[in-house]
C-alpha cells in the first residue's frame, strides 16, 4: 500500500478591512516565501483612490519595450540601418516628450539657435560692369532668402537634424517661385552611391503613396479644397521627377542631387545620422527602471499588513488538535475592534502576539540615481557649473558648451547646401556663379546683447572696420541710419539737441558766473622740494 503523502500546508484566515488593511491570523510562523506572497498579492491590487481607470488607445508604428539588449541590437551597424535608424528616432521622439532631461536638452537645442545669417558678396570697386552684376546678384538671392525662408529653415533643421541625426531637404521651383520642403526618413532613402561627393537620394514611391492616403476633403459643392486625387497632389507638391516614377509605376524616384541637401551629424562615413540623444537612452532607461521599483515599494510600504498570530500550544502535546474554532474566534474579535476609532481588543489566553507586518524593501540609493542622471547629463553634453561646491538651485548654471558646438557642426552643414542653391538660383536669373556669395550662420555665442557689443567694438576701434560692418552685427540696417543721420544734419538736430551741461560735459569755469575766476588748487610759496625739482628738470633738457 503506497504511503500517504505528509500534507505541507499552513491554514491562515485573511480578510480585508474597510480602510484597505489586511489582517491575516495563523497559527504557525508565516516563511518568508508566503509572506513575500502575501505581500506582492495586496501590492497588486492596491489602489490608493480605490478607483478603475480607462484609457484611449492609439495604434503606433513602433510599440516595443525599451531593454539594454535592445539599446545594444540596435547601436550593431546603426548607421547603414535605414530600419533601425527609425526605431532609435521614434524611441528618442517618445524620451523627449516623457524624460526631464532629454526633454530640456532638446528645448535647450530650439531655444538656442540663431536664425541671424551674413551673405558676403565678392567686391569689384574698379569695374563698374562687375559691381553691377554684384548689386543684381545681391538683389535676387535677397528675394530668394525671403522666398525660402532660411530663418524658418534655420529653426527647423538644426533641432531636427539633433533630435533625428539626419535632414534631408529638397529646393523645389515652379515658376519663378522657390520653397524647400522636407522629406522624413523611410519616404526619403540614402542611396549607395555618391554623386560629385554629395549623396544620392531616393523616394520610396509605396511609402509615400501611403502617407498620401487619405480622403480628399470637398466642399458642399462636392469640390475638394485642395487636391481632386492623389496624382494631382504630387504633380503640384513635389519634383517632377517624383511625378514621372508615380506615373511610370516606378519603386523609386530619384531626386536631383544639386537641388537635395542633406544634413548629417554622427554618421561616422556611413549612410545615416544618428542623433547623439542615443548615447543618453541606456542611462536614461536606468533612471526609468529605479523609478518603477520605487513606485512599486512606495506602494508596498503605503500596504498595511496585521498578522495576528495564535500560542502553538494551542495545537497539543501532539499537535493533533486543529484549533479552527480558535482561529476564527480570534480573527473576527480583532476584525470588531478594528473597525473601532480607538482600537482597542481583549484577546482570548491563546492569541500569542499580534503585529504589523512591513516590507523589507529600500528605495534606490540616491547616490545611485545622481550617478546615472551625471552619466546622462554627461551623455547629452550637459552639465552643471557650481560655484561653491554643492549642487543647489540658486547656485547651479548649466553649462551647454557642447551643445552649441553640435549646434555649429550642423549649422556648417545648411551652410554648404545653401551656397549651393544660391549658384543655381542665380544660373536661373542669369548671373554667373562666379558672384555667388558666401553665407556664414552666425554662432549660438552671439546671440547675446553683451557679446554683440564687445564684438562690434572690437571690430571698430580695434580692426577699423567700416560702420556698416559693427551696425550689422548689431542688427541694425547701416542704409537706414545713414538716412536718419542726414536727416538729422539737415534739420539741425544737432543744434538743437545738444549736451546738457554736466561735469562730464563742461569745464568748470562755463555756465556763467564769474569767467574770470581762477580755478584749480591755489599756489602756495614754493617749498624747498619743488625749487629743486624745477632746477633739475632744466639741467636735465
Amino acid at each position: 500500500m503506497a504511503r500517504k503523502k505528509k500534507e505541507d500546508f499552513d491554514v491562515v484566515t485573511a480578510s480585508q478591512t474597510d480602510d484597505g488593511t489586511v489582517v491575516l491570523t495563523s497559527v504557525n510562523e508565516l516563511s518568508e516565501e508566503r509572506m513575500d506572497n502575501v505581500i506582492r498579492h495586496a501590492i497588486a491590487s492596491y489602489d490608493p483612490e480605490n478607483k478603475q481607470y480607462s484609457t484611449y488607445l492609439k495604434i503606433s508604428a513602433s510599440s516595443e519595450t525599451l531593454t539594454v539588449d535592445r539599446i545594444d541590437e540596435l547601436a550593431r551597424g546603426l548607421q547603414s540601418s535605414l530600419t533601425n535608424v527609425q526605431t532609435v528616432n521614434g524611441i528618442i521622439r517618445n524620451y523627449i516628450n516623457k524624460d526631464d532631461l532629454i526633454g530640456i536638452t532638446y528645448d535647450a537645442i530650439e531655444a538656442n539657435v540663431n536664425t541671424e545669417f551674413k551673405c558676403s558678396f565678392a567686391q569689384f570697386p574698379e569695374q563698374r560692369n562687375k559691381t553691377k552684376q554684384v548689386n543684381y546678384a545681391r538683389e535676387v538671392i535677397d528675394d530668394f532668402n525671403t522666398q525660402i525662408n532660411v530663418r524658418s529653415l534655420l529653426r527647423a533643421a538644426i533641432p531636427m537634424t539633433y533630435a533625428e541625426g539626419t535632414y534631408i531637404t529638397y529646393l523645389r521651383q515652379k515658376d519663378e517661385n522657390y520653397i524647400v520642403d522636407y522629406y522624413p526618413l523611410g519616404i526619403a532613402e540614402i542611396s549607395d552611391y555618391l554623386s560629385n561627393g554629395q549623396p544620392v537620394v531616393l523616394i520610396n514611391m509605396s511609402k509615400l503613396k501611403s502617407a498620401l492616403s487619405k480622403s480628399m476633403l470637398k466642399d458642399k459643392k462636392n469640390k475638394a479644397l485642395f487636391f481632386e486625387n492623389q496624382e494631382t497632389e504630387i504633380q503640384s507638391n513635389y519634383p517632377d521627377e517624383v511625378y514621372q516614377a508615380f506615373k511610370n509605376g516606378d519603386t523609386y524616384a530619384k531626386l536631383d542631387v544639386d537641388h537635395c541637401g542633406v544634413i548629417r551629424i554622427g554618421n561616422m562615413g556611413q549612410k545615416y545620422g544618428v542623433s547623439p540623444l542615443f548615447r543618453a537612452l541606456r542611462p536614461a532607461l536606468m533612471l526609468e527602471t529605479f523609478d518603477t521599483s520605487d513606485r512599486v515599494n512606495a506602494k508596498a510600504k503605503a500596504k498595511k499588513i496585521i498578522w495576528q498570530q495564535l500560542d502553538p500550544a494551542l495545537m497539543g502535546p501532539n499537535n493533533d488538535k486543529k484549533g479552527f474554532s480558535e482561529q476564527v474566534t480570534a480573527h473576527d474579535n480583532l476584525l470588531r475592534a478594528w473597525k473601532q476609532n480607538t482600537v482597542l481588543v481583549t484577546t482570548a489566553p491563546y492569541v500569542k502576539d499580534i503585529k504589523y507586518v512591513e516590507p523589507k524593501v529600500e528605495m534606490t540609493n540616491i547616490e545611485t540615481v545622481k550617478q546615472y542622471r551625471n552619466r546622462e547629463m554627461a551623455a547629452l553634453g550637459i552639465s552643471f557649473l557650481n560655484t561653491d561646491g554643492q549642487q543647489t538651485v540658486s547656485t547651479a548654471k548649466v553649462s551647454l558648451d557642447q551643445l552649441m558646438k553640435n549646434i555649429g557642426k550642423i549649422a556648417e552643414q545648411i551652410e554648404d547646401v545653401l551656397k549651393r542653391w544660391y549658384r543655381i538660383r542665380l544660373e536661373d536669373a542669369g548671373v554667373d556663379p562666379m558672384y555667388c556669395p558666401d553665407v556664414k550662420v552666425s554662432t549660438t555665442e552671439m546671440m547675446g546683447m553683451e557679446m554683440k557689443k564687445a564684438i562690434a567694438q572690437f571690430l571698430f576701434t580695434t580692426l577699423n572696420c567700416s560702420y556698416k560692418t559693427a551696425y550689422e552685427y548689431m542688427g541694425l540696417h547701416a542704409e537706414d541710419e545713414l538716412r536718419k543721420r542726414q536727416a538729422e544734419t539737415e534739420e539741425g538736430y544737432d543744434d538743437v539737441f545738444v549736451a546738457r551741461q554736466t561735469s562730464y560735459t563742461s569745464t568748470g569755469s562755463s555756465g556763467g558766473g564769474d569767467s574770470d575766476k581762477k580755478t584749480g588748487r591755489p599756489k602756495g610759496e614754493e617749498t624747498e622740494k619743488q625749487i629743486y625739482d624745477q632746477q633739475r628738470n632744466e639741467d636735465s633738457k
